[in-house]
């Protein structure tokens, strides 16, 4: 037990000298939900025209992630699942992955089942 904590303080301790991912293309976000995923490996888009047309020359489906940065949910799948190294493999093969922060585009805040 002593020796699972100490382990534990060291990966603490050196965390904070592993660079973050270089910043996708969230980074400079305002929105504190797309802010959070700038440094994922995922390539966000913001919502918008060019997500949509780069899915169409791609001929890619669209992903549509709809959080908050009160949520919960948004925060464990941020955690739990797209954290995943074969997640972000699938992602980039098939989808243009769009992220909607609801604080900032409420109209959205029904469909993402917040």
């Amino acid at each position: 037990m002593v020796t699972l904590g100490i382990l534990g303080f060291a990966a603490k301790q050196v965390q904070r000298f592993v660079p973050p991912y270089p910043a996708n293309r969230l980074a400079g976000s305002l929105e504190p939900y797309l802010a959070a995923a700038q440094n994922q490996r995922i390539d966000w888009h913001p919502l918008g025209s060019d997500a949509f047309a780069e899915a169409r020359q791609q001929d890619r489906a669209i992903l549509l992630v709809i959080g908050a940065p009160w949520s919960e949910r948004a925060r464990n799948m941020d955690r739990q699942v797209f954290s995943d190294p074969d997640i972000d493999r699938l992602l980039a093969q098939s989808y243009v992955c769009v992220r909607v922060d609801v604080t900032e585009s409420p109209e959205w805040i029904r469909a993402g089942g917040l």
